[in-house]
């Protein structure tokens, strides 16, 4: 038990002495979920019960050893000529735990290279890059730690740079209660190589909190994950507040024009979800990021800006999982994933 104490002692010191505000940080690519099931349940499903090797990059403490040989695929295409993707790959290695590697990169496409006097100077291309290693072992009965180290690297042209993050999680499930919580620290780390030499930036730290509870007599699981703990006020200035320049509403309806800040303040760090699972075959699952949506909407219209919407299906020892999460009313990304045991082709 005193272990365990240390442990969460360790994260929570981790949570409040790296407190910052991430909207300058750099590799932002971290923070976009790289699998479908990720992106339907509002971007942080960090207290799932269910089993994938794809949370890896999500929370490693899920990981577990009925995940051994599992493979996973996961493609996303964020705008025509930017995608993004991850394969993960799964061992169990018994007494020494589950480990898990995965590799996530995002790809810019081709850009034009136009110099300040708007010469075309032709094109170049940028990518980001993850290469993600993660651990977990059981605790004590229903509690497991996860931790997992990134080496991440980034290039934009000529311009590269180089970091080392971790991330450390404990995940409680108890499946008599159908309950999950989880606690986690995402991306604490550090710049190697930087962009221009001497100017570090921070990394997109995270630190969040989740609970998940499934019904006793219904097919369903509701979950709350409150993520950027370290960050409370995450409300942003909107200059269109005191002389609005697009829109006809009056000053009390515009967004940012909050008569309750501090309730405003709590709820852009909530993100909620709802999973229907009539069976192990089939699910579908519908999230909503508050955050997203307060930030990302236009003034006078919302639309389904900050929902997600997610199916998944078994089919011959195939989970095919599909998701459409809409960022903004420009349009929404579309995320698919393949997972599957790569054990049973070797039996």
């Amino acid at each position: 038990m005193n272990r365990i104490f240390g442990i969460l002692f360790f994260i929570l010191s981790v949570l409040s002495g790296f407190g910052q505000s991430d909207l300058s940080s750099v590799y932002r690519f971290l923070t976009v979920p790289t699998s479908a099931y990720s992106a339907s349940l509002g971007g942080a499903p960090i207290v799932s019960a269910d089993s994938s090797i794809n949370f890896i990059a999500d929370n490693p403490a899920l990981l577990k050893p009925e995940l051994d040989q599992q493979v996973g695929l996961n493609f996303t295409n964020l705008h025509p000529g930017v995608n993004m993707g991850m394969v993960a790959w799964g061992y169990d290695l018994k007494d020494l735990g589950f480990v898990g590697v995965g590799l996530q990169y995002m790809n810019y496409g081709e850009m034009d290279r136009i110099d300040q006097f708007g010469n075309d100077m032709g094109t170049f291309n940028g990518g980001d890059y993850a290469l993600i290693i993660g651990w977990s072992q059981p605790l004590m009965k229903n509690l497991r730690l996860g931790a997992s180290v990134k080496g991440i690297y980034s290039k934009i042209d000529r311009y590269d740079a180089l970091a080392a993050a971790f991330d450390a999680a404990l995940t409680y499930h108890n499946p008599d209660l159908q309950l999950t919580v989880s606690l986690m620290a995402k991306n604490i780390g550090n710049q190697i190589e930087t962009y221009v030499e001497g100017e570090h930036e921070p990394l997109p730290q995270d630190y969040q909190f989740g609970i998940a509870k499934g019904l006793e007599h219904a097919p369903f699981r509701f979950s709350v994950v409150a993520h950027r703990l370290h960050d409370f006020d995450l409300l942003l200035t909107n200059s269109n507040t005191v002389t609005p320049n697009n829109t006809d509403l009056p000053p009390e309806e515009i967004e940012t024009d909050y008569i309750r800040k501090d309730a405003e303040k709590i709820m852009r760090h909530l993100i909620f979800a709802v999973e229907f699972i009539p069976s192990k075959r089939i699910s579908a699952r519908v999230g909503y990021n508050y955050y997203r949506r307060s930030t990302m909407k236009m003034i006078d219209k919302g639309g389904m800006v900050g929902f997600s919407l997610g199916a998944s299906v078994l089919i011959k020892g195939f989970h095919i999982e599909y998701a459409r999460a809409s960022y903004h009313l420009a349009g929404a990304t579309n995320h698919i994933s393949v997972r599957t045991n790569l054990g049973r082709f070797f039996e």
